[in-house]
């Protein structure tokens, strides 16, 4: 280079480039710049030295030499440290959304909502729902529930397909870990809806209101049933149990018509028994022929009953083969039973039905009465106030 300035000076920038070049090859990025920097090619300079990630040589310079030039330095910056998950480095400096990404790609979900937090509402929603995307990516639906349920959710589609998705599996499986929150049943699922259910009140969105709130109803219900087992309220739960046939479009179909045939049987209701589960059975079969939906079922014992006749089918079985079987040898027990009538009483299954619904609105309106006339009503009004209090 020396030579070059002595002798030759038209070549000097080619001899630096070719020079640079081969120290740059060697890992020696300080004397590659500082060639550049001799001739004021600062330019070429602070370009050597972030590719050496010798970022405050880079910076300095920038901001000294080529004014112009600083900004995108910075910006080039703040990328490197966010690649490399330098997360205190660019909260630090000022930078802390691409702080918070740094924390969200390290997977440091704590310091990331604890430092979300302090920004607000919105950006916490933001990384509650980033973290719970993450939890679901690794099937931990109980605690992306529960994450939501704690932080926050938000009104945005995208999400709400999302914790759509979390209700749904955990409907299906009842929080088999608890998410930590004790024996309360399906309290993350629950406290997750009710959190969406607010953001969607809040944004007016009507439509997706009612279907969220239909949710939440269901999971309260699928809840209070659970509650009811352990009370030993035999005729709620069956009261429940029966309830939660209207909601087949969100709780799993094969489940529901299950549960609703068996707490029928435990409380003497054979009639019902028999439907309710010969239905499951059609829905195992229906699921074994790879059915989507329950359009090829059989529905003239639910014609006149706001049972729907429309839902999805499940993927997989809700039960194994063995305990299958046991159910279509009480099923063809009790189509032997002369006793056994094997039709809806539709009367009782309307009476049901419109005391869930006015126990749902008098629980809606704060009201403390059961509206189902004393009895079992006042028991059923009691463990849905008390099932739906467990989430505040």
């Amino acid at each position: 280079v020396q030579l070059a300035m002595n002798h030759v000076p038209a070549r000097i920038a080619e001899v630096v480039n070719t020079v640079s070049k081969r120290l740059m090859g060697i890992g020696r990025h300080p004397q590659a710049a500082e060639l550049y920097e001799g001739i004021d090619q600062h330019r070429e300079a602070v370009d050597i030295y972030m590719a050496g990630n010798l970022w405050d040589q880079a910076r300095s310079l920038a901001r000294s030499a080529t004014p112009q030039y600083a900004k995108e330095v910075e910006v080039r910056y703040r990328e490197h440290l966010k690649g490399a998950g330098a997360a205190v480095d660019l909260v630090q400096g000022g930078n802390v959304s691409e702080g918070l990404e740094a924390y969200a790609q390290r997977g440091e979900w704590e310091r990331a909502l604890e430092l979300a937090k302090q920004q607000g509402p919105p950006m916490l929603v933001k990384y509650a729902t980033l973290h719970g995307a993450a939890l679901i990516g690794q099937h931990e639906f109980v605690r992306a529930a529960t994450l939501i349920g704690k932080y926050g959710a938000s009104a945005q589609p995208a999400p709400l397909a999302m914790y759509e998705r979390v209700a749904r599996e955990l409907l299906a499986s009842g929080e088999p870990d608890g998410g930590g929150m004790g024996k309360q049943p399906l309290v993350g699922t629950r406290s997750m809806l009710h959190k969406a259910v607010g953001a969607l009140r809040d944004a007016g969105d009507e439509p997706a209101l009612q279907r969220f709130e239909t949710l939440l109803w269901a999971s309260h219900m699928a809840a209070a049933k659970v509650l009811a087992a352990e009370r030993g309220a035999m005729d709620v739960q069956r009261k429940l149990a029966i309830g939660l046939l209207r909601h087949v479009a969100a709780v799993p179909a094969d489940m529901a018509f299950y549960e609703a045939g068996m707490a029928c049987k435990a409380a003497a209701d054979l009639n019902s028994a028999f439907v309710f589960l010969n239905r499951y059975l059609d829905i195992t079969e229906a699921v074994e022929e790879n059915e989507a939906t329950s359009a090829a079922l059989d529905n003239s014992d639910f014609a006149n009953t706001p049972i729907p006749h429309e839902f999805p089918l499940p993927d997989k079985q809700f039960i194994d083969g063995s305990q299958i079987e046991h159910v279509r040898d009480y099923v063809l027990e009790l189509s032997m039973n002369k006793a056994v009538q094997q039709a809806l009483d539709t009367a009782d299954l309307g009476h049901v039905f419109r005391e869930i619904e006015q126990i749902r609105e008098g629980l809606r309106g704060g009201r403390s009465s059961s509206g189902g006339g004393g009895g079992g009503g006042d028991a059923l009004y009691t463990i849905m106030r008390d099932t739906i209090s467990q989430i505040g």
